[in-house]
């Protein structure tokens, strides 16, 4: 009887011996996928981070461009003020 219950103790602990090694490498994989999906996620914000800065650099070089053909129009409009004697300007 007693060789029964050490034959189930060590069956029962052979068990949760397994359980735990099993959930010992499910936390293992879990944490390195972790490591990767963060390193993703900052690569991906470090992406964002480029395309934000190039979008502004943009919106600037055009309203530099925009200002300049402003300017551009407002001295082809003077100067045909000028040589046709158009007092508008």
């Amino acid at each position: 009887m007693v060789s029964g219950l050490v034959k189930g103790y060590l069956a029962e602990k052979q068990t949760a011996d397994e359980c735990i090694k099993s959930l010992e490498n499910r936390n293992d994989a879990l944490i390195k996928q972790t490591e990767r999906l963060r390193a993703r996620v900052q690569e991906l914000e470090d992406k964002h981070d480029n395309v934000v800065q190039r979008e502004q650099d943009l919106a600037h070089q055009q309203q530099t461009l925009e200002l300049g053909v402003d300017d551009a129009r407002k001295g082809m409009l003077c100067f045909i003020c000028y040589r046709y004697a158009i007092s508008t300007c």
